[in-house]
């Protein structure tokens, strides 16, 4: 299923770099003869110089590679997409649940777990069967739910705070970059903040989650669940929910948070603690911020997620061999697999982890980055072979247990799906600039095109309101003029604001904000209900199961009451 969404994608990247050259705002950005009029203000307070806009040119092109008109369209596709991909899914499960006798395997076959037996605090009669059976009362789940949830509560808050901390991270690296005497350092200053914000927290996902891992199984111990498929699903549910934070916060941050609207003007910007400034989007839009941050944490989680699959097992197995060399050069058959290691515990919970939160970038995050099924189609590829070769060569023979279905992970995949069409309207809404560009488009261009439009988007800040008004970032004479050789009366600022002091919002702000809340609301209700129709109209099995399940159901009852017939004919017999 990744394969055309990956030729798309990579087809909408394509056109974005193609036509980059000839898109009028990034010939207006690239424009040397725009200098003077894109005299920007400084990125930082006191020791950050004025520049200029055409600075940023590469940045421009590589934002329309992702940002363009083709976006919009591929978003709404990948969310029909991911709709036809759980509902071929389900298809597909229920053929293989007949096949293997598992379709009411949950419902008939599977039994108390052990555990749950051991320790339940009552017993009752099952209403059903009429046996004695362990219960837990109410009151009790409702209360160790209630724990349950405060201390997942708690461990979120843990990771915004740890958001928190990269956040603070940025706004401290992005200022001493922009201040360094380094010419290199200064230009690259936003990308080199947004790569190592990034590493920094790809590094604190995969420390997190091992202790995430004991913390779930300890509360889903203190639930203790009736049977092993509600031991398995209570056990998924928490820790996805652990890890859906701890790998999409710091994206949900740069995507909707860090907008130059949240951080501030010039003279009145946001600050942590009142001293550090916070780091807004570069001259290109918060788009290629999150790109950038997509691009390291997922491909990042693959790299790492395939090493260390690998690596590990052979390391240990290796080390095995060598230890049992030392006693006999010749081993055999039966004690080199012995050597093997075992199946680590909730050893599939991890594979399909990987795999649904890679759906998750799949699917949520697509208009902003478009490649992002390419990588996955790619990592995909290589997890078949690594999986593989470990089932081979690395570990024994995992014991076989029984399942019905895949459990909560579809339920989960199906959130994401429904939540995916909601993140994408606000990623094109409020991250892209495809809103503001439509907009002036329709409204503010004399000829109904982008002409203009990046001196549009830039407004004014008087740069004798500094000292005039007692406003705080006023760049130091020494650095203010290091970049350009002149002054000027004003500076330039990303945002729709008045050129005189308070500096209020403009009208066209307001029809931005509306515009953009409009698209919201028009693409996600078009969306889930091109999505619903599609789900309706694809059965959830496929027509030759049905008929074999209503013959297999005709057989049975024809079956009872042949057996029936043959019960009650020698009494009939003996009553004549």
């Amino acid at each position: 299923m990744l394969i055309p969404a990956a030729i798309f994608g990579l087809l909408v990247f394509l056109y974005g770099i193609i036509n980059a050259n000839d898109f009028q705002p990034v010939k207006d950005v690239c424009n040397k003869s725009n200098e003077e009029a894109f005299y920007m203000c400084p990125l930082c307070d006191n020791q950050c110089p004025y520049w200029s806009l055409i600075s940023s040119c590469y940045y421009s092109i590589a934002a329309h590679a992702f940002d363009n008109d083709g976006t919009v369209i591929f978003a709404i596709f990948m969310s029909v997409w991911a709709t036809v991909f759980l509902e071929f899914w389900k298809r597909r499960q229920a053929v293989l649940a007949y096949d293997w006798h598992m379709m009411h395997f949950e419902e008939s076959e599977e039994q108390f777990r052990p555990e749950f037996v051991a320790t339940a605090p009552t017993w009752r009669k099952d209403p059903v069967t009429g046996k004695v059976v362990p219960h837990i009362p109410k009151m009790t789940r409702y209360q160790r739910f209630a724990g349950i949830g405060s201390a997942i509560a708690f461990m979120i808050f843990l990771v915004l705070a740890a958001v928190f901390g990269v956040v603070a991270y940025r706004a401290a690296v992005y200022g001493a970059l922009v201040a360094s005497s380094d010419t290199s350092a200064r230009k690259n200053a936003k990308f080199i903040t947004s790569v190592t914000a990034a590493l920094l927290n790809l590094v604190c996902i995969n420390l997190l989650k091992f202790f995430y891992e004991r913390l779930a199984l300890w509360l889903t111990n203190w639930e203790n669940p009736r049977t092993e498929t509600d031991y398995k699903d209570s056990f998924t549910y928490k820790m996805f929910l652990f890890q859906f934070v701890n790998t999409y916060s710091s994206i949900f941050y740069i995507a909707f948070f860090k907008l130059n609207l949240v951080v501030g003007t010039p003279g009145n910007y946001r600050r942590l603690g009142g001293k550090a400034r916070l780091d807004g989007c570069g001259a290109a839009g918060c788009l290629l911020d999150l790109c950038i941050q997509l691009v390291i944490i997922m491909v990042g989680q693959q790299v790492i997620g395939n090493l260390t699959e690998i690596a590990i097992p052979g390391l240990m197995k290796w080390w095995k061999m060598r230890q049992a060399r030392k006693e006999t050069m010749e081993i055999p058959q039966w004690e080199e697999d012995y050597k093997l290691s075992p199946l680590p515990d909730h050893h599939m919970f991890w594979e399909y982890l990987e795999v649904v939160l890679q759906f998750g970038f799949v699917t949520m995050f697509v208009a902003a980055f478009p490649l992002a099924p390419l990588f996955a189609l790619l990592n995909s590829a290589m997890e078949l072979r690594v999986d593989a070769v470990n089932f081979v060569c690395q570990f024994r023979r995992p014991t076989a247990s029984r399942a019905q279905d895949i459990g909560a992970w579809y339920r989960i995949m199906e959130g994401i799906a429904n939540l995916s069409v909601l993140v994408n309207a606000f990623v094109i809404a409020f991250t892209s600039d495809f809103i503001p560009k439509l907009v002036y488009r329709y409204s503010y261009s004399d000829a109904g095109t982008l002409a203009g439009y990046v001196n549009n988007r830039l407004s004014y800040f008087n740069i004798s309101d500094y000292v005039a008004r007692g406003m705080t970032g006023r760049p130091e004479d020494k650095y203010a003029y290091q970049v350009l050789n002149y002054t000027s009366e004003y500076c330039r600022y990303p945002g729709y604001h008045e050129p005189e002091f308070p500096y209020g919002v403009t009208k066209q702000y307001w029809h931005v904000i509306a515009a953009r809340l409009a698209f919201v609301f028009v693409f996600q209700y078009i969306v889930y209900g091109v999505t619903k129709f599609v789900a309706w109209l694809v059965p959830d099995r496929p027509k030759l199961l049905e008929l074999k399940i209503r013959r297999e159901e005709f057989l049975a009852k024809e079956a009872l009451h042949e057996r029936e017939v043959e019960e009650i004919d020698p009494i009939a017999e003996v009553v004549a």
